[in-house]
């Protein structure tokens, strides 16, 4: 998402096992539409346009009330599946008793149509927001980060690379 977002996106990483920073490490070419930081690098965020947090799997409350106060969307990813998404409900749970109302759900690593329309079913039916757009599940992701690039810089990446930039249109329209 990030390359895809540009230049003037900054790539924070806090998640503690530092996976986002660990890819952009791989090969320079990574970096060449954004920055990557820790998040416990000093920044100046009047610098970006766009910041993308990668945070732990589940932060906790004091966290997720930090991060939806200073984000205009919350990105919350999950897969199609039963277990992920009874896990998700309780995160939203977690975001309604927090009065935290700018997030939208991206299902992501999916495979098959009717996992997915359940899916979207389901969050419909429990008034949860989510995205349009999904992001397929494809051999090319573990690729990319094996090789330390973004899906775009491969050969091969093109539907994968139209898929985030179905979520990314997505995502800049939030709120307008």
């Amino acid at each position: 998402m990030a390359a895809a977002l540009g230049k003037t996106t900054l790539l924070l990483d806090g998640d503690p096992n530092l996976s986002a920073l660990a890819w952009s490490e791989r090969d320079d070419r990574f970096v060449e539409n954004f920055e990557t930081k820790a998040s416990t690098d000093s920044f100046d965020s009047e610098s970006y346009k766009n910041i993308v947090i990668d945070t732990a799997a589940r932060p906790d409350t004091k966290e997720l009330k930090i991060i939806s106060e200073n984000s205009d969307l919350i990105v919350v990813p999950s897969f199609a599946d039963t277990l992920s998404l009874d896990a998700l409900v309780k995160i939203i749970n977690s975001f309604n008793e927090l009065n935290i109302g700018n997030y939208k759900v991206l299902l992501t690593q999916v495979f098959g149509t009717t996992a997915v329309r359940d899916a979207k079913l389901l969050l419909r039916d429990l008034g949860i927001k989510y995205f349009n757009s999904e992001i397929r599940k494809r051999a090319i992701f573990g690729k990319a980060a094996t090789a330390g690039l973004t899906v775009n810089q491969l050969r091969g990446g093109d539907d994968s690379w139209q898929d985030i930039l179905g979520l990314k249109k997505e995502v800049l329209s939030y709120g307008k």
